[in-house]
């Protein structure tokens, strides 16, 4: 009789241990904690004018001039895939010239053109199909109806290729001269050439001011 009461009892020991017990509230059964963290970057741009003649003197109507010396551009900030617009005004009378052609179509209407090339380029480039062009999706020449100019893109704006402003080198040059998505540090020599109108109807001095601002790339 012992035996048997000894064999009741684990086997009553066994069923207890193996019974299933209900979660009545499976929601809190785990947790999360999410944490945010915004990076605070910085992105900008530097000229530096250096040896750049920025007074470029007497200039004969109808005649060619542009600066001997780059100015170098270079990409500041922490954050990568940088671009930059282009905005240009001119103070003095004159307007921009507003065709995309190689000479000035009509009075007080001045031809500006500005090229980027990698800073292995140090002396300053003749006009041509490689710089200083004309074109309408590709071309260097600033155009415009008044004495104000964009803000447009330099390059093209969130792809790759040559764009605006560009030379055709692009990165198989010695050094990058590509526009588009540039990195901190990045340095490019930007190139300035001016051609006269013929013909005036004011006598001041002109004044052509450059601003370049970042914005994002690809």
């Amino acid at each position: 009789m012992r035996k048997i009461l000894i064999l009741f009892a684990s086997l009553s020991f066994l069923t207890l241990g193996t019974r299933a017990w209900a979660d009545s509230d499976p929601s809190n059964d785990s947790a999360a904690v999410t944490i945010r963290i915004t990076p605070n970057f910085e992105r900008g741009v530097q000229i530096e004018t250096g040896s750049v003649h920025m007074d470029l003197g007497l200039v004969n109507m109808g005649a060619s001039t542009q600066t001997v010396s780059p100015a170098t551009v270079t990409i500041l900030g922490n954050i990568l895939n940088t671009e930059l617009n282009l905005a240009a005004s001119i103070t003095g009378g004159w307007v921009f010239d507003p065709n995309q052609t190689f000479e000035s179509t009509g009075t007080n209407q001045l031809n500006v053109w500005a090229s980027f090339t990698s800073i292995s380029t140090a002396s300053a480039p003749a006009q041509g199909n490689e710089y200083f062009r004309v074109g309408t999706s590709s071309g260097a020449k600033i155009i415009s109806n008044t004495n104000l100019f964009g803000p447009a893109a330099v390059g093209f704006a969130g792809s790759a290729g040559i764009g605006r402003f560009e030379n055709n080198a692009g990165n198989n040059g010695p050094s990058p001269a590509d526009m588009d998505g540039m990195n901190p540090n990045a340095q490019r020599h930007l190139w300035l050439y001016f051609r006269l109108p013929d013909t005036t109807s004011v006598s001041a001095e002109q004044e052509i001011q450059f601003q370049f601002s970042v914005r994002p790339g690809p």
